[in-house]
């Protein structure tokens, strides 16, 4: 999101000073800056393409595409190599009231930002994959580029880069080889030294295997399987996803754009209009558009998140949605009982603020102000849900291991048993038990 600010500050720049050049360009002279102010309105398409529709996105869409209008004549004129005299008035005009509004929008943009993640900073790696198809026939990675992604996966973990200090042994090699010299000669040969000492470690490490142990611990993985809200994009979740990993998990998060799954069933269910069509009906029209009605979609798009990561029983996975998918949350955790060790609605957690759109706090602070929020440099929110979270996946998580140990020892290891078992985890479990007659 702090991109995309980026990018919409960048045009409202370049808006300003096409604008304000009547102040610097003097007369009888040629004006090559109205080949920019013609190029302004196609290339913030691009920026819409990019990251989606938005208020602001939009606003600056209008605005480029008057100023080229008016500015079609000082661009045919400039094609023509022919000098101008002046400026009309109405051009001066037109003008100073787009560099206003202009103006104007930077400042709220500035002081409405989203808070950079810093990805790099915090060691945390973030991965994309993009599939074509559709839910009736599959999905497939695709790897032509600009071509219609149908499905995108998001992979964030954690990787810190650690250097291995060097074994006991190779340094003792390397004073037997007398690699070292004296003190007083260091200064003089530190370059080649230091090649040398490399030199003699490589080989030293080339020549000797070091067995590799695997254990338990290495072969399982533990996952958070995540489904925003329709109204939200993905990246409205990063700052929980930053705490999430942190915490050792690997987070997997995926939008859904198929034509057999339509929302809307018009323009409005592509991709760069979508998430902001729904969180207007989520804003203004509730009543009207019933998000939770849709368990079937939700059903549909948890159960291929999960295929996507080729799960296994040693795997520790969780499930968490927002607010609109809980009841699909429940089935696809039902149905795959073995694989899924617990699931969670984030919306039912105090310190989530704002269901259903993500932490706006941090990642769109002028919608957050609709809400009575203010802008969180500190994560603090963020960090809150992903404690209360972890806590409630744990304790979740045992009960659904102590359910699935029960079914294992009365039917066995094979994963179509189900019958007989069910598990709430709001924290109550229910095991149907047969009737016992009593002597």
């Amino acid at each position: 999101m702090f991109s995309k600010f980026l990018g919409e500050l960048l045009f409202l720049v370049l808006i300003i000073l096409v604008c304000s050049r009547f102040l610097y360009i003097g007369r009888l002279q040629f004006d090559p800056l109205s080949v920019l102010a013609v190029l302004i309105w196609p290339t913030s398409l691009l920026l819409i393409f990019a990251y989606g529709f938005s208020t602001v996105s939009g606003i600056i869409s209008i605005i480029a595409f008057f100023v080229m209008l008016w500015n079609l004549r000082s661009f045919i004129r400039f094609r023509q190599n022919l000098a101008f005299d002046h400026y009309s008035l109405w051009f001066i005009g037109t003008s100073i009231l787009n560099i206003l509004i202009c103006v104007f929008l930077a400042i709220v943009l500035i002081i409405n930002h989203p808070v950079p993640q810093k990805f790099r900073k915090n060691h945390i790696i973030k991965e994309t994959v993009t599939y074509t198809g559709n839910f009736s026939d599959g999905f497939k990675k695709s790897y032509v580029p600009f071509r219609k992604r149908n499905a995108i996966l998001t992979r964030y973990y954690y990787h810190k880069e650690e250097i291995e200090p060097v074994p006991q042994e190779l340094i003792d090699k390397v004073e037997e080889q007398k690699i070292f010299k004296k003190k007083d000669d260091i200064k003089d040969s530190e370059k080649a030294e230091g090649s040398q000492v490399a030199t003699v470690i490589r080989s030293s490490a080339e020549t000797e295997e070091v067995p590799v142990e695997v254990t338990e611990e290495d072969t399982s993985r533990k996952i958070i399987l995540f489904l925003p809200s329709k109204s939200a994009l993905p990246g409205n979740y990063v700052p929980l996803f930053k705490e999430l990993t942190k915490a050792g998990f690997t987070v997997y998060t995926a939008e859904f754009y198929t034509k057999d799954i339509r929302w809307f069933n018009s323009i409005l269910d592509w991709r760069i209009f979508r998430s902001h069509a729904l969180q207007y009906k989520k804003i203004f029209n509730v009543e009207k558009f019933p998000f939770d009605s849709k368990t079937e979609y939700y059903e549909k798009e948890l159960t291929q998140l999960l295929n996507f990561i080729s799960p296994v029983r040693e795997d520790t996975i969780y499930m968490v949605g927002d607010q609109d998918c809980a009841e699909a949350l429940q089935n696809v955790h039902n149905n795959n009982f073995a694989l899924i060790d617990a699931w969670y609605d984030i919306s039912a957690i105090s310190a989530y603020s704002t269901p259903g759109f993500g932490f706006i706090e941090q990642e769109d602070p002028l919608l957050a102000k609709k809400f009575g929020l203010s802008r969180d440099e500190s994560n603090i929110y963020a960090a809150s849900v992903s404690t209360i979270l972890l806590n409630e996946l744990e304790f979740n998580g045992q009960l659904n291991s102590f359910t699935l140990q029960q079914r294992e020892n009365k039917y066995g290891k094979d994963e179509n048993n189900y019958e007989g078992f069910s598990a709430d985890t709001t924290g109550t479990l229910e095991i149907e038990a047969p009737e016992l007659e009593l002597e």
